[in-house]
């Protein structure tokens, strides 16, 4: 699951990755969690960079709940309720440079950032609604974020991440026309070993906390990287 992320680039590198411009000012966060705004890009209009509430309001809720929305998972697409229409007519994409995952231990559960080596800016797959307040009669977009089963690489630590959408299908996960079997096809965990994960400090589990300091690692990496130096040829 995913309910801990982080988007800290820059505007410019956001906009060049996504080929979308921001419709609002952005700040970068560290302790994303449910229920704030956050940036994502939606089917209906994939130019723009618009801000939704994370953790999905159905359109036909009574209370507004959104509790228990924050992911949807890949085997509930399609049988509940909430996410019936969304999967359908109205996906998203959700920009991240890592996400927090917690792996037991002997001494209780540890937060990990999980990244991908390769992919500065990588966009977890979405699905979205839009929900009116009765009481103020406030239209409210709000998204969330879908998870599936693990990669082999980060099974080891954890049985559920979320569903990563890589740059080459981005265009066609946001497409309406798409049908639907061509949508869950997607929607597989992404095999690679570019993925890598370490510990950071247990202070990310406090909300209010918004800080760099919260993605510093404070241990080793659970696979180990390698940093290979060029060839230098000579010419005789």
């Amino acid at each position: 699951m995913c309910n801990r992320y982080v988007l800290a680039s820059s505007v410019r590198a956001i906009e060049k990755e996504l080929l979308a411009d921001f419709n609002a000012p952005f700040s970068p966060f560290y302790n994303a969690h449910p229920g704030e705004y956050y940036p994502v890009v939606l089917s209906e209009d994939a130019k723009k960079i618009q801000f939704l509430r994370w953790g999905l309001i159905p359109y036909w809720s009574k209370w507004g709940n959104i509790n228990y929305n924050y992911n949807a998972f890949v085997s509930d697409l399609v049988k509940h309720f909430a996410y019936r229409l969304p999967i359908r007519k109205k996906r998203c994409l959700v920009p991240a440079n890592c996400y927090y995952c917690w792996i037991r231990a002997s001494t209780g559960k540890t937060p990990h950032v999980v990244y991908i080596k390769d992919q500065r800016i990588f966009t977890m797959a979405g699905v979205y609604d839009s929900w009116r307040d009765k009481n103020s009669n406030r239209l409210i977009f709000s998204f969330s974020i879908i998870a599936g089963y693990s990669n082999k690489r980060i099974a080891k630590f954890s049985p559920v991440m979320p569903v990563i959408i890589p740059p080459s299908r981005r265009e066609k996960y946001l497409r309406e026309s798409i049908q639907l079997q061509e949508v869950m096809r997607m929607l597989k965990p992404l095999e690679s070993d570019q993925f890598n994960l370490y510990p950071v400090s247990k202070k990310i589990c406090n909300l209010t906390i918004n800080s760099k300091e919260q993605v510093m690692p404070v241990g080793e990496r659970l696979y180990r990287e390698f940093t290979y130096q060029p060839k230098v040829y000579q010419d005789y």
